[in-house]
């Protein structure tokens, strides 16, 4: 079931012209490297993980989720400086406790000077999303893109996630804490925009839910990218060294993106257990995986409280001859008397996300040319079509802080069972431009100071 949620906090979103600066140096490659997956001790978390997936899923195709005004963009790439920054926001706000794009505990360390204390890279601009309610990653970003609960007109958060001038993104979350249930859960997403090397063809990849019973399915999803929009010869998640074809996620029947450039998920029914994952896909002949060395891992069941979330060792993969939906087998080509061709191997089709996918079976063979050759028997599959639950109607949110007064939320308002509720605010910066966020400021002078900049 796809789960509504209601923002309580209007948009406060300060964004300014760009002007010329003097950048610091460069972090270089280190931290877009660790992009492919190997964690740095707890940073990304698993719902860190679900996040950024969620995020990378949405861009790929804005028109899905709703959007077809914003054009598909790649991938933003996960980078260490900017998930350390967005998880001590969100510490930050849950301890404290507080609700606001400024640290809470200081009146001088505004928004983007605590980014920029993780962040040492050179940028050219800064931006900042930040919620509270769900402890779901997949309906937190949902929640950004709809802006759901905040003032009529406002895409700030929406701008942010589709945004093709940023690049590198860190999420952090920081489970409970909060008096309110309303604000229970704290989420903070930070964007920078640099220069990147060129985006690797798999850049994040993790599986929900988080745990399930025995028996049950796991989907994993995984974005894939070519800058030349080429599909994969094929794209497998290996569970346990066993290779299960994916296929292009949909969303009430639209694909999320292309083969070349789109989401790819596929769900798995798992025992009881501690199973380790990872992604490949196979690209003019080269493989290449994610993670790049080692495993994520999801625990079903018993396992669920104690399997570790990655492995640094993996099983070598067992795939087969599968592809895209089902590969083509290819006919023998004997001499004379000889042996006739293989048949086609039988395409699985993907259960999709939201929509229904079907996989293409394989074909027929061809037959050896010798006299005794027999013509080889093709293989068949049909995908099982996804299915999505009915959404429920979201309750009312409660009304934001007034002008001048503490950036605390209002309220939730009532909700029927099964709900859940959330904040939200968006913040961004070029450079060159002053820190416009103070402590103590307003979700209502964000708002004016939006207006105001917009009309520029």
């Amino acid at each position: 079931m796809k789960t509504k949620s209601v923002l309580l906090m209007g948009l406060g979103a300060c964004s300014l012209a760009a002007a010329g600066c003097v950048t610091p140096p460069d972090e270089g490659t280190g931290s877009i490297a660790s992009a492919l997956g190997e964690p740095s001790g707890d940073f990304p978390s698993y719902d860190e993980r679900v996040a950024l997936y969620a995020t990378n899923r949405a861009r790929m195709s804005p028109t899905a989720e709703g959007w077809p005004a914003y054009p598909a963009q790649p991938p933003l790439q996960w980078n260490l400086s900017l998930n350390q920054s967005s998880r001590a926001h969100s510490l930050d706000m849950r301890d404290t406790p507080c609700f606001q794009h400024p640290s809470c505990g200081s009146a001088t360390d505004d928004t983007f000077t605590r980014v920029l204390r993780f962040y040492t890279g050179a940028w050219t601009n800064l931006g900042e999303n930040i919620a509270g309610g769900p402890a779901d990653g997949i309906t937190i970003v949902h929640n950004w893109i709809y802006e759901i609960g905040a003032a009529a007109g406002e895409t700030g958060h929406r701008d942010s996630i589709f945004s093709a001038r940023f690049n590198l993104i860190g999420v952090g979350y920081a489970p409970g804490g909060m008096p309110r249930p309303a604000l229970n859960n704290l989420w903070t997403q930070d964007f920078v925009a640099t220069t990147i090397p060129p985006i690797p063809k798999m850049t994040d990849g993790i599986h929900f839910p988080a745990t399930v019973a025995a028996g049950a399915s796991v989907t994993f999803g995984t974005t894939y990218y070519d800058a030349t929009g080429a599909a994969p010869s094929r794209i497998m998640v290996v569970v346990d060294g066993a290779c299960t074809p994916m296929t292009l996620a949909a969303l009430t029947g639209m694909p999320r993106g292309t083969p070349g450039k789109g989401a790819y998920e596929v769900a798995v029914p798992l025992a009881a257990g501690c199973h380790p994952y990872y992604f490949l896909a196979t690209a003019g002949g080269t493989d290449v995986t994610y993670p790049t060395s080692g495993a994520l891992q999801t625990g079903v069941a018993v396992a669920a409280g104690t399997c570790p979330l990655f492995a640094t060792t993996r099983a070598a993969a067992v795939c087969g001859g599968g592809g895209l939906g089902g590969a083509t087998g290819a006919g023998g080509a004997g001499a004379t008397g000889g042996a006739s061709g293989g048949g086609g191997q039988t395409g699985t089709g993907g259960t999709g996300t939201g929509g229904s996918t079907t996989g293409t079976g394989g074909t027929r063979g061809t037959g050896g040319n010798g006299a005794a050759g027999a013509s080889g028997a093709g293989g068949s599959a049909s995908g099982t079509a996804g299915t999505t639950g009915a959404g429920g109607n979201s309750g009312p949110g409660g009304a934001p802080g007034g002008t001048g007064g503490a950036a605390t939320p209002g309220d939730a308002g009532t909700n029927p069972p099964g709900e859940s509720v959330s904040g939200g605010c968006s913040c961004s910066l070029a450079a060159g431009d002053s820190m416009p966020l103070t402590s103590g400021l307003t979700v209502a002078f964000g708002l004016l100071l939006v207006a105001r900049r917009r009309r520029r």
